[in-house]
């Protein structure tokens, strides 16, 4: 697959910012982003390059070993690290800035674990268009002096992706993922069991091949946003008395259709 020169430069661009680094640690999610950052920061420098993973009840199950197979495939060494975000009253309570008290923890956790190992510098994945958009987590990135490649780059969502599949990573098609908690109503506290039901809910849907969807919830109602072109086809197959009763059987009070369907992935 050819890149479009502009994006070329953004990646060569991209590569001479890592390879000024002599060791690096990264902090992976295993999504499409952190995936490149990962691959170019491998192929750049060798075993001087380490991923970061922190589990916990935030992310699906199948996330942990979707990032374990694919630093193995890429061939980084990774270190996974249980993470409790619920113990952090702050996020626990969901306000409104729990992105940032949950990313200033576990980068703190990070930063010391890689100074530790000998790694200066700390990276993340966080690309240009993280940029524009309001996220309170980002605070935490600037405070603990986190490097942001991809960003620095130019590169876009849509340029990692590109990227991504002349490289051959997996992700490159990859829906757009972001933590269970963020289902959640800001100030209706988050639990391990509406985290729960979150992640079952989701996955139903996964397992009806709607994929890239999210699943809301208030407490006490469920909202169902589907990617594009998805409620043509959940309509057409009928299963909306189904996927209903489902989620009636998770506990749900209410379950509404967000008729605004979410981006496609590849935007």
């Amino acid at each position: 697959m050819n890149i479009p020169p502009e994006i070329e430069q953004k990646f060569q661009r991209l590569k001479e910012t890592l390879s000024h680094y002599s060791r690096v640690a990264i902090a992976f999610s295993g999504g499409v982003d952190s995936s490149l950052l990962l691959k170019v920061a491998h192929d750049t420098l060798g075993d001087n390059t380490l991923a970061l993973f922190a589990d916990s009840a935030v992310q699906p199950i199948e996330e942990r070993q979707s990032a374990l197979d694919t630093a193995k495939a890429i061939g980084a060494p990774i270190q996974v690290i249980a993470f409790d975000p619920l113990a952090i009253p702050e996020f626990a309570n969901n306000e409104s800035r729990r992105c940032y008290y949950c990313k200033k923890y576990i980068f703190s956790v990070f930063t010391n674990l890689a100074r530790q190992q000998n790694f200066s510098i700390m990276i993340d994945g966080t690309n240009l268009d993280d940029l524009s958009t309001d996220r309170p987590g980002m605070q935490a990135v600037i405070e603990l002096k986190v490097q942001s490649p991809l960003a620095e780059a130019g590169l876009t969502k849509r340029e990692i992706r590109i990227l991504s599949r002349a490289l051959d990573l997996p992700t490159w098609n990859k829906p757009s993922a972001s933590c269970l908690a963020t289902r959640i109503t800001t100030d209706t506290p988050i639990t391990l069991e509406r985290l729960s039901l979150i992640e079952q809910a989701e996955r139903y849907l996964h397992e009806l091949d709607y994929h890239g969807c999210r699943v809301r919830f208030n407490g006490i109602a469920f909202t169902i946003e589907l990617a594009s072109g998805d409620i043509f086809t959940i309509t057409h197959k009928n299963q909306l008395a189904q996927i209903r009763d489902f989620l009636f059987s998770l506990g749900a009070k209410k379950v509404f259709l967000d008729l605004s369907e979410r981006e496609s992935i590849l935007s």
